[in-house]
């Protein structure tokens, strides 16, 4: 009788181990899951910021784009940063024409994301590649 109860005790212990061992192998496979999907999230995506959703569904961003004047090169950068904390956006374009770095920057100070006058300032610029 106690041989028994003892085997018992052993195959009841084996299983919770298994059955911990078998959840911690779950749990890990959920996090890096969770981790890749994130990742995927917030990557970087290489087409036209024209495609972009978000960019036609919102009139001031995409008016800003649109006050770009457009890249002559092939190896271009276009961005918009419109922080949430500050008064300014930014529109920005780089290309590369004849080895040198050809870009403008797009500086609209607005009062608020409804506010539809803004000041708007555009710098060019050159740099060596």
């Amino acid at each position: 009788m106690r041989e028994t109860i003892w085997r018992w005790i052993k195959r009841v212990t084996l299983a919770i181990v298994a059955f911990l061992a078998f959840l911690s192998m779950i749990l890990l496979c959920v996090g890096v899951y969770e981790k890749h999907r994130l990742a995927q999230l917030n990557r970087t995506y290489e087409r036209p910021l024209s495609e972009d959703e978000w960019i036609k569904s919102d009139i001031n961003s995409y008016n800003l784009l649109a006050r770009l004047k457009p890249v002559k090169g092939d190896d271009t950068l276009k961005m918009i940063a419109m922080p949430s904390f500050g008064k300014r956006w930014f529109a920005a374009s780089i290309s590369v024409v004849n080895g040198q770095g050809v870009g403008e920057v797009i500086v609209s100070m607005t009062c608020s994301p409804d506010c539809y006058h803004s000041e708007v300032e555009s710098r060019s610029f050159m740099m060596v590649v």
